[in-house]
């Protein structure tokens, strides 16, 4: 009688498959519950490492009806750090900060609509734009699409597709397998809190806030890491024309709501802006933003101070007392201010929600 050999050259196939499969499903098991990256939002052991959609999310949720606020900044986290005590003072608003980690103006589509639901539609709006948000390619910092009130507010959005794609891409990155394995390590221990959002949005950095108070910040180390990454990573940018045409929708929306618009284009390290100058698309991007948005866009990103290294936390995000500087110089004429009649302090509360810091 023959040998069936196939039998036998079948079986050390599916014990591979086996050995391999198996450890991955429960891999992809543990990613899915653990939700290192925020993605799925089950949060088994407690809550993602730092996603700014979500925190920020449930403040407004608990904002009073009416919250109070008459004004909003929203874009990437390169804003994230203005003093909105200072801004308030010179604009005669009461700002909440809903800029976001890496936004791109869909998510700030999303944040707008969400707010003023809440809150109801402000009397000012800032808009921060920068080069970084804008790529076609650009991997986030955190899974903003699949947020509740991007679902909600930006159902397009809303797609298994979607959803699919983004677990199986954070579960297979460096970073998602490295903060699963931070995670189960830090399971029952009390972490050490870097960074934080206060009850207005403000992002705080507390580690960096100690290092500088003790003397021993390294900024320059800090300098090199981001614009060896940076230079190396948008060598390859291309502008991704949907997030322009998201970008005029929202322009769109704030305007036809009656909200003065200021479209502010963030501070760099002075240095650090010049090594982007070299990149291909830098230069072409702002310029194109100039030009669709003329006298709404207010340009601080060679402004005096941004060449001193101890007005900024890294390259991209400056110090509260940078930002009261570059608050005093916002234009008070309209289009492009988000400050047409300033008022005395005295004339409007600048206390709500203010947080201990």
């Amino acid at each position: 009688m023959p040998l069936d050999r196939s039998r036998g050259m079948k079986q050390p196939h599916f014990r591979f498959l086996l050995g391999v499969g198996i450890p991955f499903v429960v891999y992809l098991c543990a990613f899915f519950l653990v939700d290192p990256l925020g993605i799925t939002g089950i949060e088994l052991g407690g809550a993602p490492p730092f996603n700014s959609m979500q925190i920020k999310e449930k403040i407004v949720e608990n904002l009073a009806p009416d919250g109070g606020y008459d004004g909003l900044i929203l874009g990437t986290s390169s804003l994230m750090t203005l003093d909105l005590d200072e801004l308030g003072n010179r604009c005669g608003r009461r700002f909440f900060n809903y800029s976001l980690f890496n936004s791109r103006p869909l998510h700030a589509l999303a944040a707008y609509r969400h707010f003023k639901r809440i809150n109801g539609v402000p009397a000012s709006v800032i808009v921060g734009v920068d080069f970084f948000a804008y790529n076609d390619d650009a991997i986030a910092q955190e899974q903003l699409v699949l947020t509740h009130h991007l679902r909600t507010y930006v159902p397009s959005t809303d797609s298994m597709v979607a959803y699919g794609k983004a677990v199986g891409r954070g579960a297979l990155s460096e970073n998602g397998v490295r903060l699963l394995m931070d995670k189960l390590k830090g399971f029952g221990k009390t972490p050490t809190v870097a960074r934080s959002i206060d009850s207005r949005g403000t992002l705080v950095y507390h580690q960096v806030t100690r290092e500088i108070l003790a003397g021993n910040y390294d900024f320059r180390s800090v300098l090199a890491a981001t614009s060896n990454t940076d230079t190396a990573f948008y060598q390859t940018y291309r502008t991704f024309d949907n997030n322009l045409r998201d970008l005029a929708s929202l322009v769109e929306e704030i305007t036809s709501d009656g909200a003065a618009l200021a479209i502010v284009l963030p501070a760099l390290y002075r240095s650090y802006n010049g090594n982007l100058q070299k990149l291909p698309a830098y230069d072409p991007f702002y310029a194109q933003i100039q030009r669709k948005f003329g006298a709404r866009v207010i340009d601080w990103r060679m402004a005096p101070g941004t060449e001193r290294e101890t007005n900024f936390i890294d390259a991209r995000h400056i110090r509260p007392e940078y930002s009261r500087a570059l608050i005093r110089i916002l234009p008070a004429a309209a289009p492009a201010m988000p400050c047409s009649s300033p008022v005395k302090p005295t004339n409007v509360s600048l206390t709500h929600g203010t947080a201990n810091r």
